[in-house]
C-alpha cells in the first residue's frame, strides 16, 4: 500500500506579463534562469510572501503574481536557508515543472495605499466559509447538518 505525502505549500511571486509568457509556452517548466542565481526563492507563509510583494511593488505598477507549488512534486532539492534578515525561507535548486502548481494568485493592491494583499472573496461567500464547521458521518453514515434552531439534525 502506498501513502500518500500530504501537500506542502510554498509560494513562487512573479509577475504577470512573466506568468503569462510561462502559460503559453509549450515548455513544461517555468523558463526561470538558474545561470544568473544559484536557486529561486520561495516563500512558505503568506505575510512573508506579502512583505516582500509590497518592496517589489514600489519600484512596479505590474500585477504581482503568486504561484502556489506543491514541494513534492518539485523533481529538485528545496532547502530552508537563512536570511540576512535572520528569517529562513525555502530555495529551490532546479527545474520548476508547470504540474507543481496547484494555484495561482493575483496579488491585489490597495488603491489608496498601495499595499498588495491577498484577494478577498466576496463577503457573502467569505463569511459562509469563514464559519462553516466541518461536518463528519456518524456511525450510521448521517452527516449531521445544522437545522434552523441551531440543533444537529441527521440527513
Amino acid at each position: 500500500m502506498t501513502t500518500q505525502r500530504p501537500a506542502s505549500l510554498i509560494y513562487l511571486l512573479v509577475g504577470e506579463n512573466f506568468w503569462h509568457r510561462t502559460r503559453e509556452s509549450p515548455n513544461d517548466f517555468i523558463p526561470l534562469d538558474l545561470t544568473l542565481k544559484r536557486s529561486i526563492r520561495c516563500y512558505r507563509e503568506r505575510a512573508r510572501l506579502l512583505e516582500k510583494a509590497g518592496m517589489v511593488s514600489r519600484n512596479t505598477e505590474e500585477t504581482l503574481v503568486v504561484l502556489s507549488l506543491d514541494e513534492h512534486r518539485l523533481p529538485g532539492p528545496v532547502r530552508d536557508e537563512p536570511q540576512p534578515d535572520g528569517n529562513s525561507d525555502p530555495m529551490i535548486y532546479g527545474k520548476i515543472p508547470k504540474s507543481a502548481i496547484v494555484e495561482i494568485t493575483a496579488l491585489q493592491r490597495d488603491p489608496e495605499t498601495g499595499i498588495m494583499h491577498w484577494p478577498l472573496k466576496r463577503n457573502r461567500e467569505r463569511t459562509r466559509t469563514m464559519t462553516r464547521q466541518p461536518t463528519f458521518p456518524d456511525l450510521h453514515g448521517r452527516t449531521p447538518t445544522r437545522g434552523p434552531t441551531g440543533g444537529e439534525e441527521g440527513r
